[in-house]
């Protein structure tokens, strides 16, 4: 934690300094996979006034601490990228995301937007438990859903995977 406070504080200087704006993307796969952790860097960010913008990938089910987001907040958190992946349940356990539960998303979201903090959403088509009317079922879900980014990736089935052979026939 002390190398990471060292280098915000450095970087804080230098924007001040040069009358610039620096933001930060905390590049790892899942900043929070260890909340005890997790919540003691954000507690020493704040502590030693090093917050700045920041942004890193969290999973939706860790962000249903209440704690954890108030403290992302304050420490200069202002976007969470969350792979949702899908709304439907069938693929989140095909992709052995179990612990992510899309009928959560709307309260992590809005949880989070009440704190000043966005989602950079993505969700990912042609899993190979899609049906028709994914992509309308989920633009529907997003659009009751906080303002927020998303993206959105398409699966290019190959030859003799399970949905080439559905679409095929």
């Amino acid at each position: 934690n002390e190398s990471v406070i060292e280098e915000l504080l450095r970087l804080k200087e230098r924007a001040r300094r040069e009358r610039g704006q620096i933001a930060v993307f905390f590049i790892d796969d899942n900043l929070a996979i260890n909340i005890k952790r997790t919540k003691a860097l954000l507690r020493e960010i704040i502590a030693a006034g090093a917050q700045l913008p920041w942004v890193a990938q969290i999973s939706a089910n860790l962000l249903r601490d209440e704690e954890l987001v108030d403290l992302i907040a304050e420490s200069g958190g202002k976007w969470v990228f969350i792979g949702m992946e899908s709304i439907d349940p069938k693929n989140m356990a095909d992709v052995n995301k179990n612990f992510s539960k899309p009928s959560e998303y709307g309260t992590v979201l809005a949880r989070l937007a009440q704190r000043n903090v966005y989602a950079i959403t993505s969700f990912i088509f042609g899993m190979d438990n899609d049906t028709a009317g994914v992509a309308e079922r989920t633009v529907s879900e997003i659009n009751s859903w906080p303002p927020g980014l998303l993206v959105f990736g398409q699966l290019t089935p190959f030859p003799a995977t399970p949905l080439y052979d559905r679409l095929a026939k």
